[in-house]
């Protein structure tokens, strides 16, 4: 429904403390495709609209549910810690099913095949993330920050800018939210990496940053992620944060189910087939 974010993008909102809520709306500058170009906060929520529009992503830091909402055909999904790592459990059970549905064929051909639907890849290992402080400062945004890299394996991959939520205006209440809202993706990356894959444990193994990462530069593709303005006398609206009334609660469960009973129910590969 509603791709996540890129490791960049939830850098950008790693975020600290306090009691009251307010609004805050952040644009991004450059969030690559498919990722949100903004980010809305209230209330210990945030929203995260698709830049194709007719679809948002609600993390709610209160009850740490994620909802995927399709406003395009009124329906959503609500992922929580629970129910990922029931996906990921079935995820796991339907590749192993798939991986011995092809075992008949020829090597050649399986292997052309497992490449293909990404099923030769190994869960990699975790890597090693730290960070290092350069002592260089800069403005993003008229806003000053803090220059830091970010090393894996001891390597710099990404360099940040990372700036004080009081320098960037944000309220404490929406920075102690991005920071849970960074802290459920991470826990909920750590799940989904059970299904392994090139990219899994990406933004789990992301390290926190201990302020605002006015920009982010991932070395390796080249991508900068900028913050371009923060709003944070912003009116928002309890409706933008929860599904439409009469909207219909989609399993991904149960549709996870049917997926595999379909596979169970497909033809095995004849030996010896070309």
């Amino acid at each position: 429904m509603i791709k996540p974010a890129s490791s960049l993008l939830a850098l950008l909102l790693a975020a600290g403390a306090s009691p009251a809520f307010s609004d805050t709306v952040v644009t991004f500058k450059n969030a690559g495709k498919g990722a949100p170009n903004k980010i809305a906060i209230h209330k210990g929520m945030v929203q995260m609209p698709s830049p194709q529009g007719g679809m948002r992503l609600i993390m709610d830091t209160n009850s740490r549910n994620m909802l995927m909402i399709n406003d395009t055909e009124k329906q959503y999904m609500k992922m929580n810690s629970a129910t990922i790592e029931k996906t990921s459990s079935l995820m796991s059970q339907m590749r192993q099913q798939m991986m011995a549905q092809l075992k008949n064929l020829p090597p050649e051909q399986r292997k052309a095949i497992e490449q293909r639907m990404g099923l030769d890849q190994a869960q990699p290992k975790a890597p090693v993330m730290s960070l290092k402080a350069t002592g260089q400062t800069k403005k993003i945004s008229n806003i000053p920050c803090k220059v830091t890299d970010i090393l894996k394996n001891g390597k710099k991959i990404m360099e940040a800018c990372v700036a004080t939520p009081g320098d960037a205006g944000i309220a404490q209440a929406d920075y102690a939210t991005m920071k849970k809202m960074f802290d459920m993706s991470r826990q909920f990356a750590k799940q989904s990496s059970k299904m392994g894959g090139p990219n899994a444990g990406g933004i789990a193994s992301m390290p926190e940053l201990n302020g605002v990462p006015m920009e982010v530069k991932d070395l390796q593709s080249g991508q900068t992620v900028t913050i371009a303005t923060i709003d944070s006398k912003a009116s928002l609206k309890d409706a933008d944060f929860k599904p439409g009334e009469g909207y219909k609660l989609v399993d991904p469960l149960q549709q996870m189910q049917q997926m595999r009973q379909q596979m169970g129910r497909m033809p095995a590969p004849p030996q010896g087939a070309k």
